[in-house]
This record gives C-alpha cells, sequence and structure tokens, in this order.
C-alpha cells in the first residue's frame, strides 16, 4: 500500500526493530517501512488490530499455511551485533554539571543549560562504543564538546560536533522521535536535529525531530499525527536535504495529503540552528513566516 506499483516485492523480517516486530520491507527502495504485519492488514482492509489479529490467525496461522517456531540460531547470533553505547557525564557532588565549554557551545544557539537538563542532554567527558561490524572491538572517545541525547526508550545518540569520523554515534532508530511528549495539534514542523528542534521552540512552534533526514515517521506515529491540520518538513537547504524533504512528504502523503516540504532561501544558513547562530532567532521567525509558516 506504499505506492504505486504494478511489480510490487516485499519481504517480512523479524528482529529488525528494537521491538522484534515482524516488519514490511520494500525490495524497490530497501527501506523499513514501519509497518508491522498488523499495521500492513489494518491499513490494507480497514480492520481493528482485533480483527488483524483474527484474520492473521484464521487465513494464516490455523489452515498451517505459517508456522510459528522458535529460533535458536538466531536468538544465539543476535546479540553478538548488538551495539554499545556508553556514556560517563560531566558531573559534581553526584550530579551532571554542564562545563564552561558547553556554554559557549549552546548559547550560540540561545540554548540554556536549564534546557538541555530539561530535555534529557548529557555532556560527556568519556565514550565507549562499538559498531555493528566489529562488536567484540570496544573504542573509546574522550573529546570536548560532547553530549548524548537519552531516550525513553533507552537508546542514545552522541553528538560530536568538531570530530572528523565520530561526529554521530547512535544506537537510536526511527522510532525515537524527539519532542514527542511535547506535541500539540498546531501546525507541526518535522524538523531534523535537537539543535533545530529546541530553537523552534524556543521560539514557540509545534515542532519534532527525526534521527536525520532520511528517516521515516513510525506508521503509529503517521497515524497520530492525522490530527494536525499541516505539517512542515524544514530540512536543510542545500540538494540532499531539499530531496529528503520531499521524499518525506511523498511518503507521508500516501497517508494523510497535509505534508508540506520547505526550506530557508539559498542565501541564508542551512537550518533553524544556524540561521540563530549567525542572526537571531527573529531572523529566524522571519524567515519562518517568508517560506509559509506562522
Amino acid at each position: 500500500p506504499m505506492r504505486v506499483d504494478t511489480h510490487a516485492n516485499c519481504w517480512l523480517s523479524w528482529g529488525i526493530t528494537k521491538n522484534r516486530y515482524i516488519v514490511l520491507n520494500d525490495f524497490a527502495d530497501r527501506r523499513f517501512h514501519g509497518f508491522t504485519i498488523f499495521d500492513a492488514l489494518i491499513y490494507s482492509y480497514g480492520l481493528t488490530f482485533k480483527e488483524a489479529s483474527e484474520k492473521i490467525y484464521e487465513e494464516f496461522i490455523l489452515p498451517g499455511n505459517i508456522k510459528l517456531q522458535d529460533q535458536p540460531a538466531f536468538e544465539a547470533k543476535k546479540d553478538e551485533f548488538n551495539f554499545i553505547l556508553q556514556i560517563q557525564p560531566w558531573t559534581l557532588n553526584g550530579k551532571d554539571v554542564f562545563i564552561p565549554e558547553d556554554k559557549l557551545f549552546w548559547e550560540q544557539y540561545e540554548i540554556t543549560s536549564q534546557q538541555l537538563q530539561q530535555d534529557n542532554v548529557k555532556s560527556n567527558r568519556l565514550i565507549l562504543f562499538n559498531s555493528r561490524s566489529k562488536p567484540h572491538q570496544l573504542n573509546q572517545l574522550s573529546i570536548t564538546p560532547s553530549y548524548t541525547y537519552l531516550f525513553k526508550s533507552g537508546t542514545k545518540k552522541c553528538y560530536n560536533p568538531y570530530h572528523k569520523t565520530n561526529k554521530w554515534i547512535s544506537t537510536a532508530t526511527e522510532e525515537d522521535v524527539g519532542g514527542w511528549s511535547t506535541l500539540n495539534n498546531n501546525d507541526l514542523i518535522i524538523t531534523k536535529s535537537y539543535k533545530d528542534w529546541r530553537v523552534l521552540k524556543n521560539s514557540g512552534y509545534n515542532t519534532i525531530w527525526l534521527q536525520n533526514e532520511g528517516c521515516k515517521i513510525p506508521f503509529d506515529k503517521l497515524i497520530k499525527l492525522q490530527e494536525i491540520r499541516t505539517k512542515f518538513i524544514l530540512f536543510d537547504n542545500d540538494s540532499p536535504g531539499i530531496q529528503a524533504s520531499q521524499l518525506l512528504a511523498n511518503y507521508c502523503n500516501q497517508f494523510d495529503d497535509s505534508y508540506v516540504p520547505v526550506w530557508f532561501d539559498e542565501h541564508m544558513p542551512k537550518d533553524s540552528a544556524d540561521i540563530v547562530k549567525n542572526y537571531s532567532s527573529k531572523v529566524l521567525e522571519q524567515e519562518l513566516a517568508n517560506i509559509g509558516i506562522q
């Protein structure tokens, strides 16, 4: 149901998300679309969750068309590839603190230490991490400034703004949508980073942030966002950002025709946070008004 395709091909896989759902993947663009098997039936046939469960049982499990079985080989293998990310934050008397370097970095964006604490952002002094390709090799990184965003799901995203090779280290997934708990029903701005989200929030906008420009919004959240009249997708104003915003709008508008890709004029800095850094929040608000966001 994602798009028109006369030769549709997809596959179902298990264990691709932290919740280990059976999910739908598309051969055409090689992406996980956020559908569980239940979501696909609910969307395609207009069923309730209970009706979808009954359909799966009566048409697939009961006749023996599919078999449910444990897969001990997979269970043994999956732990080998768990991605590890541990942080040691700056602390004083057992409490997290922000050092002077943090103050200098975030004040450029008119973001305060109180807001960072409110948003569950940690200032790092040591990061330990491995990779999926080398799960048994533990790397250590000690760098300032360095920050970790913590999500309620238990995942983490480290941001090292001036590091060349490890600017981002993350266990977060598309399921981790930043700012979701503060969402309201006013027109929405969807952006692609914590910094952009926070400067927009500081100016009073209803906003959420994705893990990056390539992320899609999970299906359950797409359903919730139907309550909002207009959703503006605001990524970087360079070619990759503009293309990504258009692709996301095309995808989302298959469910709810109210997503509008927008971007700043090419003479401006690439994103909301850099406009505040180079100019001010007032200039950001004026530029948003110029592209139709009040």
